[in-house]
């Protein structure tokens, strides 16, 4: 098999364990097609010392076992003891200070789709008179954007990618 042919049936084993993203295999097989390989978008920062010690422990496993919204990262991180869960999964600064950590770490359109998640639900709540479920629905969208910050940043510097989807 030569070195092309090799390079594409480890980059579809590795799509299909879930190790890449669509886009990260269709970069990855484009470049291998054209014959110019490497090794990430050129948008993509592998250099993380100039992140606090917490998110280089985080980007050391995820990049060990797989982005948080990969198969392989949902199973692996099921798989380690609570407090790991909370350390590398939560972000609390993302839950008590919201769209401006956002902002601070880069993440602008995911921020202005929080804000406009929160304004759309306390609208609703506010209209049929529910301030305690307006409340709680505040609360749930903190929880939300607390457990899903990390994912997002890490797929920012890895890909360079910062979506309007704030599901992914």
């Amino acid at each position: 098999m030569t070195d092309i042919a090799e390079r594409l049936q480890t980059l579809a084993t590795l799509h299909g364990a879930g190790h890449l993203t669509d886009d990260e295999f269709i970069f990855q097989k484009a470049a291998t097609l054209r014959s110019t390989f490497v090794d990430a978008p050129p948008s993509a920062n592998y250099e993380d010392s100039d992140l606090p010690a917490i998110w280089q422990e985080r980007f050391a496993y995820f990049d060990e076992h797989g982005a948080p919204n990969t198969p392989s990262g949902k199973r692996s991180f099921r798989q380690g003891s609570m407090g790991q869960r909370i350390r590398l999964g939560g972000n609390f600064k993302a839950f008590f200070f919201g769209i401006i950590y956002l902002m601070v770490l880069g993440l602008w359109k995911r921020a202005i789709m929080v804000t406009v998640l929160s304004i759309l639900v306390a609208a609703a709540f506010g209209a049929i008179g529910g301030s305690a479920l307006a409340n709680g629905a505040g609360f749930g969208i903190m929880a939300f954007n607390m457990w899903t910050t990390n994912g997002a940043f890490y797929r920012k510097r890895r890909t360079g990618r910062d979506t309007w989807n704030i599901f992914i």
